[in-house]
């Protein structure tokens, strides 16, 4: 039997009449490389709640695209009908990470470039990518994000020392700001001060120890830590 199946180039003269062979040849590289970009994101992602499914839409995106871009080939008006038919669906998927997306627009990427038989492009270009996230994920760029964090509490309007919270949240705080400050007054209570921080905690820091030796300040109240990340309020 000739090779001559294999020949990228053999394939990319016969793109107006494709046989079956060069089709199958075509969404299989489609596939095989998008789950090579699955694959990666999944050694690489830090990301303990992963979005429903999105392994599996990032392994079929690619053959999806490959799929349009072999029906519409050289043809003008194909690629207008499937622009406007595609244009009536409408995608309300909410992709907050820019990762994400990232990876989405890699698997898009490979069926595009094998959709139009650009067989070298799709297999460099996703070893170029898998490669770069594999090195970014063991580089400092991937380290783990701090703690985002609110901080509340309050004070006698007179005769508090706040040297004394601005030393805890030194210790404990990479950064810190005051984000509210306003006074309550009540009928059965003193004037109060209340103060709102936000903050965040330094790594080797843990939010317990900081909201413990935030109560051990003589004459605070109501402190209460909130860290961001699914954590619970402590």
């Amino acid at each position: 039997m000739s090779l001559e199946i294999f020949d990228f180039t053999a394939f990319q003269t016969n793109a107006d009449n494709p046989t079956v062979l060069s089709l199958a040849f075509t969404l299989i590289c489609a596939l095989i490389l998008s789950s090579l970009v699955a694959l990666t994101y999944e050694r690489t992602s830090r990301i303990v709640h992963r979005p429903d499914h999105f392994i599996q839409a990032l392994v079929l995106a690619s053959p999806v695209t490959t799929t349009i871009m072999l029906a519409i080939g050289d043809s003008v008006a194909r690629g207008l009908g499937i622009m406007g038919a595609l244009a009536i669906i409408r995608f309300r998927t909410n992709i907050t990470d820019p990762r994400n997306i990232l990876f989405i627009f890699a698997s898009l990427a490979v069926g595009l470039a094998c959709g139009v038989y650009g067989f070298q492009i799709a297999f460099v270009g996703t070893g170029f990518f898998c490669l770069a996230a594999f090195l970014l994920s063991w580089s400092p760029f991937n380290a783990p994000s701090v703690f985002l964090g609110e901080l509340r509490f309050t004070i006698p309007e007179d005769g508090f020392d706040m040297s004394q919270v601005q030393t805890v949240m030194k210790n404990f705080c990479r950064e810190s700001q005051v984000k509210r400050f306003r006074l309550i007054t009540r009928d059965d209570l003193p004037p109060r001060l209340e103060y709102m921080y936000v903050f965040t905690l330094r790594k080797s820091a843990e939010a317990q120890a900081f909201r413990y030796a935030l109560l051990h300040i003589p004459g605070i109240h109501d402190v209460r830590v909130t860290l961001e990340q699914n954590q619970p309020a402590i």
